[in-house]
């Protein structure tokens, strides 16, 4: 529900309530989330100040989710609802969201923008993290999991500033823009963590491992667990980033010229262990409009980004260098027939050092903290290809298929990684198509959307078989008047599949299952 409108003079309000409660299709699992939202904007003779104030209260029953064990051929070995959480796990993440938006506008070719961002949060959450798999009744076939149970606290305190210039003048004959911004962020936090591994076998005091096939929920209660505290002192954190860019972009007569420059730095403190760095990227483009219905384009990008605070912890098998890497992407965009069919198609290729993966090992220094492990570099070669009309005034088409080379090109430094140069990274899928299709019937307001993806096989993170799947939705819609309905339906054939594959002893992530979404509006 949200309200808005005019108050007094030059000042206008905005409030919202959003309430959702809903059950996952995993078993266990439930969302019960609302969300307290308050604005206040005002106009004056050369620009608007917005106020908005936020508030998050989000439940969520034993969804610390995993995925559901597979084989290695990427059949899943339960059902697809299997949860390793018990009913009485949760996450609640309780926030306040404080910010102000300052928008100016003093001379014709001058555009200012300030904002200013503050976030209180605090997260607990109890679960059962999958530990291995195991046969449980000598039959060769695996049918349990070994299960850990967390006991977690966070708190974290965050600001965020960020502002904008942009100048605009015509040169002669270059139309020319110049933006020059800078952001900072800034975050500090604590962790309490308390972990109660299990075995294979039922043991006081410990989790108890979970079947696959007839999972027997509630059999030991997590308030009689012995916990370990792994974090004895809180764990403080404290992150800062900053960042100043300066980009130029001209046009002369057909072609668009880009060019930029961004400086980074940060500094993380962990336990009284710091890491910092920085760096210079840069990002230059060029688009020629060759005809009004035809444009080339071409850009190349370096980039830069901290690992997260997290991934420093030594226990987590850090600190870990920066993510760094470059793109070069060229394409061509038409728009024929006065704009009724556009299409696109680019051809890329992009390298990143430094990308981390969860360590198949989980724990190998068994210090309670799962560990990661970085790859030397991945490279990605491919191109995108989009396509849209108006095949008639009340039918359109959309159809988009991209085709990605994802390969490890340097190693990781002899980490034991089971993966190795020129072996697809995990996860990228070689193919993807989508399409999605509209027809109305203006007389009766009624219109009819039918949609697909489709993603090709990959592999997991522990080179398991993630299968490829095609998968549709549909929806229909009614409007007449101020009303609207809308029947959507998600996964219309009620397909099984996987979304992602992550370690063997986690899975891999299902799809959502058959589901249908019934929406009424009206405006007034």
């Amino acid at each position: 529900m949200e309200a808005t409108g005019p108050l007094t003079g030059n000042l206008a309000g905005r409030v919202g309530v959003f309430y959702e409660n809903s059950d996952d299709a995993r078993w266990n699992a439930d969302n019960e989330t609302l969300i307290l939202d308050a604005g206040l904007t005002t106009e004056f003779d050369f620009g608007t100040l917005t106020l908005q104030g936020t508030r998050y209260d989000i439940d969520l029953g034993g969804n610390r989710l995993r995925g559901v064990p597979t084989d290695d051929e990427g059949n899943f070995l339960a059902d697809r609802r299997w949860n390793h959480n018990e009913a009485s796990d949760f996450l609640s993440l309780k926030s306040n969201v404080a910010q102000a938006l300052l928008a100016l506008e003093p001379a014709d070719d001058l555009k200012l923008d300030f904002g200013l961002r503050y976030i209180d949060a605090q997260e607990s959450q109890e679960y059962h993290e999958p530990r291995g798999l195991f046969d449980s009744d000598g039959d060769g076939e695996v049918d349990a999991s070994i299960r850990e149970f967390r006991d977690q606290f966070r708190t974290y305190e965050s600001w965020s500033f960020g502002a904008n210039a942009i100048w605009s003048a015509d040169l002669g004959a270059i139309d020319n823009r110049v933006l020059a911004g800078m952001d900072y962020y800034q975050e500090d936090g604590t962790l309490n963590y308390y972990r109660a591994r299990g075995t294979t076998t039922a043991v006081p005091g410990l989790p108890t491992p979970l079947g696959l096939n007839n999972p027997q929920y509630g059999v030991t209660d997590p308030a009689n667990y012995d916990l370990t505290l792994i974090y004895p002192d809180d764990r403080p954190t404290s992150a800062r980033r900053s960042g100043f860019y300066l980009l130029e972009e001209a046009t002369i007569g057909p072609v668009i010229a880009v060019v930029g420059a961004r400086y980074d730095d940060y500094r993380d403190e962990l336990q009284g262990s710091s890491y910092s760095d920085n760096a210079f990227t840069w990002r230059a483009g060029l688009t020629w409009r060759v005809r009004e219905d035809l444009s080339l384009f071409g850009q190349y990008a370096t980039s830069f980004e901290p690992q997260g605070i997290g991934q420093q912890d030594p226990l987590a098998g850090g600190p870990f260098p920066p993510l760094k890497g470059d793109m070069i992407e060229v394409g061509v965009k038409t728009a024929l027939f006065g704009g009724r069919v556009q299409s696109s198609l680019s051809l890329y290729q992009i390298r990143r050092t430094n990308v981390l993966q969860a360590d198949p090992a989980g724990d190998p220094g068994g210090d309670g903290v799962d560990d990661f492990v970085s790859f030397g570099e991945v490279t990605s070669k491919g191109f995108d290809l989009d396509f849209a009309a108006d095949l008639t005034p009340d039918w359109v088409l959309t159809v988009n298929y991209g085709y990605n080379d994802t390969k490890i090109t340097k190693d990781n430094g002899g980490s034991g990684f089971s993966l190795n140069i020129g072996d697809r990274f995990p996860n990228a899928p070689k193919h993807q198509l989508g399409f999605w299709t509209r027809y109305q019937i203006r007389p009766a307001g009624l219109a009819f959307a039918l949609g697909g993806d489709y993603v090709s096989a990959r592999r997991s993170i522990s080179d398991q078989r993630v299968k490829p799947y095609f998968v549709f939705d549909g929806s229909i819609i009614y409007e007449t008047g101020p009303w609207k309905a809308m029947l959507r339906v998600d996964n219309i054939f009620d397909k099984t599949y996987a979304t992602s594959g992550f370690i063997d002893r986690t899975g891999h992530f299902p799809g959502e299952p058959r589901s249908a979404f019934i929406e009424i509006s009206r405006k007034f």
